[in-house]
C-alpha cells in the first residue's frame, strides 16, 4: 500500500451514531450556555455605550442594542426617547405602538445603525 493511502486511513476516524448525537448535543448545550453568559464590560466600554446613547438621544438617531435575558440574547433597534439614570431604564421607540422599556442592567452591547 502506498504511503498516501496509509495516511488517509490513519487520519480518518469512524464514529458510532450515538456518539455523534452525544457530541452534537454537548455542542448545542455549550452554544446555549455561551449565549446566556454575560460578557465582561469594562469601564471604558460602559463610557462608550453611554456616549452613544447620549448622542442618539440628542440627535434622534437609531441604535442597535443587544440585551441579555434569561432565555438568551435579543437584538433591538430603536431610537432612544428617554433615559432615567436613577432607575436605569431606557425608553426606546422601536416603531411599535408602545415604547419599549429596557433595563440598563440587561444591555450588553450598543452600536449605531
Amino acid at each position: 500500500m502506498s504511503k498516501k493511502n496509509e495516511q488517509q486511513f490513519t487520519s480518518s476516524k469512524m464514529m458510532l451514531p450515538e456518539h455523534r448525537c452525544g457530541l452534537q448535543k454537548h455542542s448545542d448545550e455549550l452554544r446555549h450556555s455561551e449565549e446566556r453568559r454575560r460578557p465582561m464590560i469594562d469601564e471604558q466600554m460602559q463610557e462608550e455605550y453611554q456616549r452613544l446613547l447620549n448622542e442618539a438621544l440628542f440627535h434622534h438617531r437609531r441604535l442597535k442594542l443587544i440585551i441579555l435575558k434569561s432565555d438568551g440574547r435579543h437584538y433591538i433597534t430603536g431610537m432612544p426617547l428617554r433615559m432615567d439614570p436613577t432607575t436605569g431604564i431606557i425608553l426606546l421607540d422601536t416603531g411599535l405602538l408602545h415604547p419599549f422599556y429596557v433595563s440598563a442592567d440587561e444591555v450588553i452591547s450598543v452600536s449605531s445603525v
